[in-house]
């Protein structure tokens, strides 16, 4: 009796993690977790092109290391994306999403990881505990 109690809490234990695992909550839901700033900045992004149009005058500086060969549009794409990846991620994480969009010829990638770093800082990337200079440039040389 208590191998089977021990067998029906191993298995809702395996299905509650399952569960955890695949949750992929909606654009409605994410507004209760992620507060609704970050939620409206999610929805635009699935409006696609008309977010990227020019209608919208941007305030800040394009991230500087934007393939020149891009156009306006993409350009700004990249620059969005970098941010979110910057705000939401690890510096290990961070190190491979650069060196993809690398290979795809969207961002050129500075030899020295200070040049890089000071971008990305001001990006938004987080500059205490566990991103220092330091980590991401051992990160960034591998």
């Amino acid at each position: 009796d208590t191998t089977m109690k021990q067998d029906n809490a191993d298995s809702r234990m395996v299905n509650q993690t399952a569960w955890i695992l695949n949750y992929q909550p909606t654009i409605g839901e994410q507004h209760i977790h992620m507060g609704e700033q970050q939620a409206q900045a999610m929805q635009e992004e699935k409006t696609g092109d008309e977010a990227y149009t020019g209608k919208r005058e941007r305030n800040e500086e394009l991230f500087h290391f934007v393939h020149p060969e891009l156009d306006e549009t993409e350009a700004w794409r990249i620059h969005d994306a970098v941010k979110r990846v910057v705000a939401n991620y690890r510096i290990p994480d961070i190190c491979a999403y650069l060196k993809e969009q690398k290979q795809k010829g969207k961002v050129m990638l500075p030899s020295n990881p200070s040049v890089m770093y000071s971008e990305l800082v001001r990006l938004g990337m987080p500059n205490g505990e566990g991103f220092s200079e330091k980590n991401f440039s051992n990160s960034y040389t591998k």
